[in-house]
């Protein structure tokens, strides 16, 4: 800071005062006033206060920031954590699910040759049988027999037309 001298009183400040000079108009007139006890505004005790409480809040700030950033930073970690651990159990149980899959596949595939290799047996039988019925009928000669004949005849045609269905 420069400081001036006025008739050797040295100043350290310089304020403006409202001066009233005819027909009652306000004019600003500089005026060098003396004040060798008075402090500047940035050195008195409430400023110094004003910056200790800054500097408070900004370390304060800062450590509650860098607090709260470990948190979140070790919350983040625990979740990827868990997001890794259920992804995983998820990725086996799809694994399963498509093993599983493809047994019921294999199954249902053994199921359907079965159900063929049956219908094919039951019907190979029910032709064979049925020829030898019509020539029986043919030869017959009592009634009784030879409603027992129609009988099993027409009994072997309902079977040999049912469709086998599987599920």
């Amino acid at each position: 800071m420069k400081l001036i001298k006025h008739k050797n009183v040295t100043l350290k400040e310089r304020k403006f005062v409202p001066a009233a000079l005819g027909l009652g108009l306000f004019f600003l007139i500089s005026m060098y006033l003396y004040s060798q006890d008075t402090p500047q505004w940035y050195e008195t005790w409430w400023t110094y206060m004003l910056y200790g409480a800054g500097i408070a809040g900004f370390l304060f700030a800062f450590f509650f920031i860098r607090r709260r950033t470990g948190k979140l930073t070790h919350e983040k970690q625990k979740l990827e954590q868990l997001l890794r651990e259920r992804t995983k159990e998820s990725n086996e149980k799809n694994l399963k699910l498509k093993e599983q899959s493809e047994k019921l596949t294999e199954i249902d595939h053994m199921k359907s040759l079965f159900f063929a290799n049956i219908s094919h047996e039951f019907r190979t039988t029910l032709t064979l049988m049925m020829s030898p019925l019509e020539q029986m009928l043919s030869e017959s000669n009592g009634k009784k027999q030879k409603q027992e004949l129609e009988m099993m005849l027409r009994n072997s045609q309902q079977l040999l037309t049912i469709k086998l269905r599987h599920y």
